[in-house]
């Protein structure tokens, strides 16, 4: 029997939920700063990324940081009274022979070795709570970023279009060219 994942139930239960309501709060944005983690500064990727997104979404948050009870604790903020975290899945190769999860770069020169790699290693699952940043008290504000100026972008490219007589148009929600 196959252990529960909490971080894809999670995902589950709330694009049924949206689902049900008729809408779906994701939307295309160029600008949206995506998740990453307080402390490390490192970018949340797959399932966790698109997760973490939606919750923010849905709850309002505007800051784009997460953290563990134990990162916030490490650091002397404290997390809400209450506050309810969202589970993240960390993928890492653990050596049975070694007895110590592997750092992916590590775990990489040893995959070349195709019998160590059948013998010993194993692709392993850890769930993490994470918290966002608006229920953890005493994290620093999140530095204010410069903001684009897209007006002036748009007028810009609105000239070199013209100048150098190129047929442009928007449709759709993705960007792409198409010759």
């Amino acid at each position: 029997m196959a252990l529960p994942n909490k971080l894809r139930e999670r995902l589950a239960q709330q694009f049924i939920a949206s689902l049900k309501e008729g809408q779906l709060p994701w939307k295309a944005c160029w600008q949206r700063n995506l998740p990453q983690n307080g402390i490390t500064g490192k970018a949340y990727r797959g399932a966790n990324s698109f997760l973490l997104s939606l919750i923010a979404e849905l709850e309002g948050y505007s800051d784009h940081r997460w953290c563990t009870f134990r990162q916030a604790s490490e650091n002397g903020w404290h997390i809400q009274k209450g506050a309810k975290g969202v589970p993240v899945e960390y993928w890492a190769y653990y050596d049975s022979f070694q007895k110590k999860l592997l750092p992916w770069s590590e775990a990489k020169s040893l995959l070349e070795d195709s019998i160590y790699a059948e013998h010993y290693l194993q692709l392993r699952s850890r769930t993490y709570t994470v918290f966002n940043a608006h229920q953890i008290e005493g994290i620093p504000e999140l530095p204010i970023a410069q903001s684009t100026n897209i007006d002036a972008i748009r007028k810009q490219r609105d000239t070199l279009l013209k100048n150098m007589d190129l047929k442009y148009r928007e449709e759709g929600s993705r960007a792409y060219y198409s010759p």
